[in-house]
């Protein structure tokens, strides 16, 4: 059964290859630019995962994380990419997600996380 992923990013760009990417990866792909998109999508339908930019225009960051929990609570896996991955953010997330990636972002550690969460694959 394919997995659902859900990636929301400001940047059609980053959407377009996320969408080819892993669409090649027999994941089934929706993107979004709005966080409130992704909360009404969410309603009736739950991803296996979800991998979100933390910095973007409107509903985004940590707000958005928190608005993240009951999907997680369902069995949604949490992605945050980000250019800013420090410390500090980590500490402020990490309850929140199950892994982080920084931007700019391998292809290899890209599919690695992924599977890792979507499938339960050793991390290598």
């Amino acid at each position: 059964m394919k997995k659902i992923i859900y990636y929301i990013d400001d940047e059609p760009d980053i959407l377009s290859f996320a969408s080819g990417y892993f669409g090649k990866r027999n994941f089934i792909v929706k993107t979004f630019q709005d966080g409130e998109v992704v909360l009404k999508a969410m309603q009736s339908e739950t991803p296996d995962l979800v991998m979100t930019d933390f910095r973007r225009e409107g509903l985004a960051g940590i707000e958005f994380l928190e608005l993240l929990q009951d999907t997680r609570s369902k069995g949604a896996k949490i992605i945050l990419v980000s250019g800013c991955v420090n410390q500090q953010l980590n500490n402020e997330v990490n309850h929140l997600v199950d892994g982080m990636l920084s931007k700019p972002l391998t292809l290899c550690d890209l599919l690695r996380i992924t599977n890792h969460l979507a499938y339960n694959e050793d991390l290598v």
